[in-house]
């Protein structure tokens, strides 16, 4: 079995989620990122980390949802350069119980893109490059959904 990397710990995907109980994290302070590179994993987990939100990275929709089983990450970023099908890896994650909130990171983003991705089913779609506040805004907002739900 091979080692996945989460923040700045290598992890057994059987482990991870024993990990973030190890650790005392809430799985709803959990973000799954579908990134490109380990160095958009690093600044999305860079951005994140001061709301002691802990970021796992996948590299691909099948790796994600085989560690969205076992992290139940309450939110899940997606940068479109990954998952070129969005529409069909929103419906993905909307089928997996309980289901996070999708949020779209993309550099095509539009308002075209936006309806059709929240029409979807996803929580919203960030234009890349973005600011890490407003990266801190949206996810704060959908783990609040998702706490609330």
């Amino acid at each position: 079995m091979g080692l996945k990397r989460s923040g700045q710990h290598f992890l057994r995907p059987t482990l991870l989620a024993a990990y973030v109980g190890v650790i005392g994290m809430s799985p709803g302070r959990v973000v799954l990122a579908v990134v490109a590179s380990p160095a958009d994993h690093r600044l999305i987990d860079a951005c994140l980390s001061s709301d002691d939100i802990t970021v796992v990275a996948a590299f691909s929709v099948k790796e994600a949802l085989e560690k969205q089983a076992e992290a139940q990450a309450a939110v899940v970023l997606c940068d479109t350069d990954v998952a070129s099908a969005w529409l069909e890896a929103v419906g993905l994650f909307s089928g997996v119980v309980p289901p996070p909130r999708v949020i779209l990171v993309s550099r095509l983003a539009d308002s075209q893109m936006w309806v059709l991705a929240v029409g979807a089913g996803a929580y919203d779609v960030l234009a890349k490059p973005f600011q890490a506040t407003e990266l801190r805004w949206v996810v704060r907002g959908a783990l609040g959904r998702a706490a609330d739900a």
